[in-house]
């Protein structure tokens, strides 16, 4: 008998009328032991504070000085909020004056209701930024600053817009003559700038020049183009008017690279080349001066002939009617005077004059080959080369 005997292995009940089977039974595991590196992921209950422990964290340097940052700032935004109440309702800050720039086109009253200015306001509840784009809006305003000067008074600066003239669009439609204004369409003031900003009134066109020969269409297609026109046109006038021995201007019509100026009292067309508008006009006042006639004796008066600069083609009013079978008198011997007469009358522009007197169109289509500018154009000598004035009669 040995000293160690053999445990006998554990089977499982043979089943009854079977096969028996060995079933080896694995002993139970044991409990794993907790690793102290991993922190538990259940729940765990709250260490117990002491008394002693909150008595000590109370009488703490750190606890003292965060209760003395958080009561810093409560009273910061305490002290905040009283100033900005006191800023907002206090009457010590209400409006009591208004001052304006001075202004022209627009009243006190106006500007005032612009702004929106009320009795008592509060200067603190006014933005000044708000108030200049609100000025902005009126058509004569063109830029607006704003300023507060405390406690109770506000500072409006404007600067208006100045009319230099006024242009009147030409529309293309159904009801309107082709080329013609429309009597639908009113007049438009135009400033310095060429900018098209108000409707004008009556009293408003008193002393403007009067700009035609725009489309309408083109200034809605292209408002900056025509603005760039206008302005062009707005400087002719200028350079024009530099001289106030010249005469009275009532209306300037543009037509592509030509410039129509009417005369106010006579109501004389005179044609210019804009390219060379500044050395045309000193010849017109060498032909103003150096004439005989008056201006108002012409109805048209042509300068913008670009291959003969010197030529000068007036046509009168009403041309003198000769008796049948009788031959036409000449004009004195001035040769400023009268150049040419005869079947050799040629214009120098394709504009009305043209249809105004049929030996004119005759000898202008006698050379179809050749082009307007060149067909208008007569030869002159080299020895005559000089300010030439030529009378369609």
């Amino acid at each position: 008998m040995s000293l160690f005997r053999r445990k006998p292995v554990t089977q499982a009940p043979a089943p009854k009328g079977g096969v028996r089977r060995v079933v080896p039974v694995t002993p139970p595991s044991p409990a794993p032991i907790a690793d102290p590196t991993v922190e538990p992921t259940g729940p765990r209950a709250a260490p117990a504070v002491t008394f002693a422990q909150v008595t000590g964290l109370l009488g703490s340097r750190r606890f003292h000085y965060t209760l003395i940052g958080f009561s810093f700032v409560a009273l910061l935004g305490a002290g905040a909020y009283l100033a900005v109440t006191y800023l907002f309702s206090s009457p010590h800050f209400a409006i009591k004056k208004v001052e304006f720039s001075p202004t022209v086109h627009v009243e006190r009253s106006e500007l005032v209701r612009l702004a929106g200015l009320k009795p008592g306001i509060n200067i603190f509840r006014l933005s000044p930024g708000h108030i200049a784009r609100r000025l902005k809006r009126h058509p004569w305003i063109r830029s607006a600053s704003v300023s507060r000067i405390l406690p109770d008074k506000l500072r409006i600066r404007v600067t208006e817009r100045e009319a230099r003239g006024a242009v009147l669009f030409t529309q293309k439609s159904g009801r309107c003559a082709p080329g013609q204004p429309c009597r639908e369409t009113p007049f438009y003031l135009v400033d310095e700038q060429g900018e098209v900003f108000k409707r004008a009134e009556p009293a408003e066109l008193e002393g403007k020049i009067i700009i035609t020969g725009l489309l309408r269409s083109q200034y809605i297609g292209d408002p900056h183009g025509t603005g760039r026109r206008l302005k062009r046109a707005l400087t002719l006038f200028d350079s024009y008017r530099s001289n106030p021995a010249r005469p009275e201007l009532s209306e300037l019509f543009l037509q592509g690279d030509i410039v129509t100026l009417f005369m106010k009292k006579s109501g004389t067309a005179v044609h210019f080349d804009i390219q060379r508008f500044d050395s045309l006009v000193g010849t017109f006042d060498s032909f103003l001066g150096g004439v005989s006639q008056k201006l108002d004796q012409f109805s048209e008066v042509y300068m913008d002939n670009r291959e003969n600069p010197d030529r000068i083609v007036c046509i009168p009013h009403h041309p003198p009617e000769t008796p049948a079978g009788s031959a036409p008198e000449k004009a004195p011997g001035d040769k400023k005077n009268v150049q040419s007469e005869g079947p050799e009358r040629l214009t120098a522009s394709k504009h009305a004059a043209s249809k105004k007197t049929k030996p004119l169109r005759n000898v202008m289509n006698s050379s179809p080959m050749t082009s307007p500018r060149s067909r208008r154009a007569l030869h002159i000598p080299r020895r005559q080369r000089k300010t030439q004035v030529s009378s369609i009669r």
